[in-house]
């Protein structure tokens, strides 16, 4: 399977294309066949070298990712095998396949490309958490968003405006 890794940190000129492992899927787990990823901040990060991956998760790059689920590891139900998913990661999205948590995976809605639906997962779930779970914003509530032109931050905008807040 080829994936885009980092040897050592640093700029763009570290990226390479190579040859990885196949990944394998633990309890609970999708293999997804990957058609899109995107690029976080948290991405130039770690391969600059600054934000280590978490622990035991894969060293590749990209924290989201669209795609199609090839199959499952022991005790995961679904999504089905054939379904247009995407995904929130702990990393290994620059890769062919991927493998992810059964719950972590969200089927593409009808007219949204593979290259749009990679580009939701750590934006938009990330700012739906902070405003809903944690900000527990109501309808017709004031929010300040920090850094609104980010991805997260833009992201929390039209979370705000969907959900009739100020």
């Amino acid at each position: 399977m080829k994936a885009i890794v980092i040897r050592e940190p640093g700029g763009p000129e570290v990226l390479s294309l190579d040859e990885v492992p196949e990944p394998s899927p633990g309890e609970g787990q999708i293999v997804i066949d990957v058609k899109a990823t995107a690029l976080n901040r948290a991405d130039l990060l770690q391969r600059r070298g600054v934000y280590p991956a978490p622990t035991g998760e894969s060293e590749i790059l990209g924290l989201e990712c669209a795609g199609v689920v090839l199959g499952h590891g022991p005790g995961a139900s679904g999504p089905p095998v054939g379904t247009r998913v995407m995904a929130l990661l702990p990393g290994g999205g620059y890769a062919e396949r991927v493998v992810v948590p059964e719950r972590m995976a969200l089927p593409i809605p009808e007219g949204l490309s593979f290259v749009e639906a990679a580009a939701i997962p750590e934006a938009f779930l990330t700012a739906q958490e902070a405003l809903f779970t944690l900000g527990r914003i109501a309808p017709g509530q004031a929010v300040l968003v920090h850094a609104a032109a980010g991805g997260v931050g833009s992201a929390a905008v039209q979370l705000a405006h969907e959900h009739c807040a100020r």
